[in-house]
């Protein structure tokens, strides 16, 4: 993946395992930063990074409701954050 200077933004990243029999999702975060490797070294901070595969949205430059920042959300808060 290449990198891309961006302004500041918000990203989610979407945690999988592919190889897993089922439901593959293992959780998601909302993280702010300036580019994809970016975003990723700050859910590791924050640590609502997960190993497996990953897919990432963003940037955004509208953030996720109060309380969906930073942390390990279900695929239940991911889509209430996203309603609001």
């Amino acid at each position: 993946m290449t990198e891309e200077m961006v302004s500041t933004g918000w990203f989610l990243i979407i945690f999988a395992d592919i190889d897993r029999e089922g439901d593959q999702f293992l959780g998601g975060c909302f993280v702010q930063a300036n580019t994809t490797d970016e975003a990723i070294e700050e859910a590791d901070r924050q640590g609502c990074a997960l190993d497996g595969d990953r897919m990432m949205m963003g940037p955004s430059p509208i953030g996720p409701p109060p309380g969906y920042e930073n942390r390990l959300l279900t695929r239940e808060e991911i889509q209430e954050a996203n309603a609001k």
